[in-house]
């Protein structure tokens, strides 16, 4: 790229202060010439971010690869500058070397979307946010009950109002705590459970052997030394049966669900062993 204007980048200081790193004096130096330059000096000033380490903190060296012979563009509105890490130098005769993205962003996204700065996107992507769980609902003609300990208030987003007339309104459950949980148990607050809950017990490191159909747990729900024995029906992995399976392919049956043909299956004795699987009928 040529430069229509001459950059002078002064050395940083050898000891910056708490904070304060190299690529910040060279981004505040290459500032003055990109304003006296004007607009068109943008690309310029990117170009000299990426050069002195203004990209990734590794350097610009974890981005997707582009470049090359192929010419591998970025993906976006990426830029491929010239890894570091090679041996292959573009400023010293280096032909069709290899680079990686590096994304900054220089552009405002639109309501809805926001800039996923990651090198192998580096654009405007949808900003997605989960739509919060459905309400509990209570009351109503069949004066349905809160689960646990739920206390159903009036719903302030439907038409009927018990302070004004309404009857047999619907309403929500809400929850409050207002009980102390036994040890071993925490209280639940979603207004879906609204009760004490058994806790998840802390279990503790258990024997490096790997269990096909999984441990045996004890009494408090953790895994043992022991391996749950297989049970006929249960599926194997192709490894565990014996021989090459049959030749025919498998298929999806009519109920959506069971897949057709050979498997390799649990057998009455224990064994697993090839079948092919029948579909149910419909």
């Amino acid at each position: 790229m040529s430069r229509s204007h001459q950059v002078v980048t002064p050395s940083p200081p050898t000891a910056a202060g708490p904070g304060v790193s190299a690529p910040l004096f060279v981004a505040l130096a290459l500032l003055v010439p990109v304003s006296l330059a004007g607009c068109g000096a943008i690309d310029d000033l990117i170009d000299e971010l990426h050069h002195h380490g203004g990209g990734s903190a590794d350097g610009g060296t974890s981005g997707p690869t582009c470049g090359g012979i192929a010419v591998k563009p970025c993906f976006g509105m990426g830029r491929c500058v010239d890894n570091p890490t090679d041996s292959c130098d573009p400023t010293k005769g280096g032909a069709d070397c290899g680079g990686v993205c590096s994304c900054v962003e220089t552009v405002l996204c639109v309501k809805g979307s926001k800039f996923d700065s990651s090198p192998a996107v580096c654009a405007c992507v949808p900003d997605v946010t989960p739509p919060p769980p459905p309400a509990t609902t209570c009351g109503g003609i069949t004066g349905k009950a809160c689960p646990g300990m739920g206390k159903c208030v009036d719903d302030p987003n439907d038409s009927c109002d018990p302070a004004k007339g309404g009857a047999d309104c619907g309403g929500i459950c809400s929850c409050l705590e207002t009980v102390l949980c036994v040890k071993g148990s925490k209280f639940d607050p979603s207004p879906s459970v609204c009760a004490c809950v058994p806790e998840k017990p802390v279990c503790g490191p258990v024997c490096d052997i790997f269990c096909t159909f999984g441990n045996v747990l004890d009494s408090q729900g953790c895994p043992t030394c022991a391996c749950n024995k297989p049970t006929p029906g249960q599926t194997c992995p192709t490894d565990q049966c014996m021989g090459p399976g049959p030749k025919s392919a498998n298929f999806k049956c009519p109920d959506g669900k069971t897949i057709g043909g050979p498997a390799c299956i649990v057998d009455a004795n224990g064994v697993c062993n090839w079948t092919v699987v029948v579909c149910p009928a419909v």
